[in-house]
C-alpha cells in the first residue's frame, strides 16, 4: 500500500464515511468533440502521454476541467464546453488520484512537492469506497470537498503534508481547483445510454437532428442548456457549466 492509502485507512476509522455519499463524475470537452461523443453514443479512451495508454479522464464530484483554456481567444461555438455527468458506479475505475495528473506531469506542483516525489505515492485505490474514505478523511464531507475546504490536522508524513499544502494553496499560483479534485481514469468505453445522467451544453446544439434524436431515444438522460452570446470567449462559460452542474446536484455554491 502506498503512502496516501496508508494514511487514509488509518485515519478513516475516525471519520463517518457514510457522510460522504457517492457523487457523480464529470467529463468536459469542447462542443465539437462533445457532438461526436453524443453521436457515437459513448466516451472512447484516447491516448494519454502521462499514462502512456488510452484512457478516459473524469473529475469526481465537480466539473473542474476548463475547456478551451489553451485557446483563450476562441469565440466559436465549437469551442464552448459540453459536460457529461456520469454515474460513478458505472465507471470501471483503472486509477484514481487526488489531483490532476496532467498538472503533476507538467511540473505545476513543483513548488510544493519534492522533486523526487513519485506519482504512485498519491494513487488512491481504484474503488468507490476508497474514494469516499479519502473525501471523508481530507474534507470531512462532500460539500467541503466540492469547495476545497480541507480538514486541518497535523500531517503524519511528508506526502500528506505536501498534499495538504497543495489543496490549500492561495495567491499567485499556476494551477486551479483541479489540484484539489479527484481524477478518475478508465480504460473502458463509457456507454452513454447506461452511464450518463445528464448533459450540459450550449442551447445551439439542440438544432442538430442527431443530438435531438439521441435525447429523444434516451429520455432518462437529463439535458441542461445554456445560452451563448456571439463573440464571447469560450472559456468564460466554465463557471456557467459549474453552477448548472451544482444546481443539478442540489449543491449551493
Amino acid at each position: 500500500m502506498n503512502s496516501i492509502m496508508d494514511f487514509i485507512e488509518e485515519e478513516s476509522e475516525n471519520f463517518q464515511v457514510n457522510d460522504c455519499g457517492i457523487l457523480p463524475s464529470f467529463h468536459s470537452c469542447e462542443a465539437y468533440v462533445g457532438m461526436k461523443i453524443i453521436k457515437a453514443g459513448k466516451l472512447q479512451p484516447r491516448q494519454c502521454d502521462v499514462m502512456n495508454k488510452k484512457v478516459t479522464y473524469f473529475f469526481y464530484g465537480k466539473p473542474s476541467y476548463i475547456v478551451a483554456e489553451k485557446f483563450p481567444n476562441k469565440k466559436e461555438l465549437s469551442y464552448l464546453p459540453v459536460c457529461f455527468i456520469v454515474d460513478t458506479t458505472k465507471i470501471p475505475i483503472y486509477k484514481a488520484y487526488p489531483f490532476d495528473t496532467g498538472g503533476f506531469a507538467a511540473g505545476l506542483y513543483s513548488g510544493i512537492f519534492h522533486r523526487d516525489v513519485d506519482l504512485n505515492s498519491y494513487e488512491i485505490d481504484n474503488n468507490i469506497l476508497s474514494i469516499r474514505k479519502y473525501v471523508s478523511v481530507m474534507f470531512e464531507n462532500n460539500i467541503n470537498y466540492i469547495n476545497g475546504n480541507v480538514v486541518s490536522r497535523e500531517a503524519t508524513n511528508m506526502d500528506i503534508y505536501s498534499l495538504s499544502k497543495l489543496i490549500t494553496s492561495e495567491g499567485d499560483i499556476r494551477f486551479d481547483e483541479r489540484a484539489n479534485t479527484i481524477e478518475l481514469l478508465t480504460e473502458k468505453e463509457t456507454e452513454l445510454s447506461t452511464s450518463l445522467k445528464c448533459i450540459i451544453m450550449p442551447k445551439n446544439l439542440l438544432r442538430d437532428k442527431e443530438i435531438k434524436k439521441f435525447l429523444s431515444d434516451n429520455e432518462k438522460i437529463d439535458c441542461i442548456t445554456y445560452n451563448y452570446r456571439n463573440l464571447t470567449k469560450a472559456e468564460i462559460y466554465h463557471e456557467t457549466v459549474f453552477r448548472l452542474a451544482m444546481k443539478y446536484m442540489g449543491v449551493e455554491v
